[in-house]
C-alpha cells in the first residue's frame, strides 16, 4: 500500500481529495516512502515484549516521540514538504537501527532478514513499475473518459491483478 502511495500519490490525491489538494502530493509520497520502512519494523516491539524486554520498546518510542517533536518544530517554518524530512532522515534510520538490534537479539543475520523480505519487495516494485507505465496506455483508449477516479480504479485493479499473478507464480 505504501509503495502504491509513493508511486501514485498524485492520482490518489486527485481522486480522493480533488485538485486543490495536489500541493500535498510530494509530502504524501515522502511519508509513504518512510512508512514502508517503519512498517517493516513494527513487529520489533512485540518481539522485545515477548522476550521479556517491553521497556526497550517503551524507551525507543519515548525517544523517537521526543526527537520527532523537536524535529517537526524545526521543520514547520520551512513549509509543508519539510514536514516529511524528519520522518525520512530521523525515524527511518532509527527504525533500521532498531530492526538491526532486534535481529541481533533473535540471533538472525541481516542477510537472512533481507533475503526474507526481498521477494515481496521486488515483486511489489516490479508491479509498480509496470503499472506506472499504464496510465498513458489507458488514456489512449478514446471510448473512456479517464478522470481521476476511473484512473485510480484502473491503477488499483491492474496492480491487484499483477501482484496476484506474481504471488501465484513466485510464492
Amino acid at each position: 500500500l505504501y509503495m502504491g502511495g509513493a508511486f501514485f500519490g498524485e492520482e490518489i490525491i486527485l481522486a480522493l481529495l480533488g485538485g486543490k489538494w495536489v500541493a500535498v502530493t510530494s509530502l504524501f509520497q515522502m511519508l509513504c516512502l518512510s512508512q514502508m520502512v517503519i512498517a517493516m519494523g513494527m513487529i520489533n516491539g512485540v518481539i522485545h515484549t515477548a522476550q521479556g524486554r517491553p521497556h526497550w520498546n517503551l524507551r525507543f518510542l519515548i525517544t523517537m516521540t521526543t526527537l520527532m517533536l523537536g524535529a517537526m518544530l524545526i521543520a514547520v517554518p520551512y513549509g509543508l514538504d519539510a514536514l516529511a524530512w524528519p520522518w525520512l532522515v530521523l525515524y527511518v534510520p532509527a527504525s533500521i537501527v532498531w530492526t538491526v538490534i532486534t535481529l541481533h537479539t533473535l540471533r538472525m543475520s541481516i542477510g537472512r532478514y533481507l533475503q526474507s523480505i526481498a521477494a515481496p519487495i521486488i515483486g511489489a516494485l516490479g508491479v509498480m513499475l509496470v503499472v506506472s507505465a499504464m496510465p498513458p496506455l489507458f488514456r489512449a483508449i478514446p471510448l473512456i473518459e479517464w478522470g481521476p477516479i476511473p484512473m485510480l480504479i484502473q491503477i488499483i485493479g491492474t496492480a491487484a491483478i499483477l501482484y496476484g499473478a506474481y504471488l501465484v507464480c513466485f510464492e
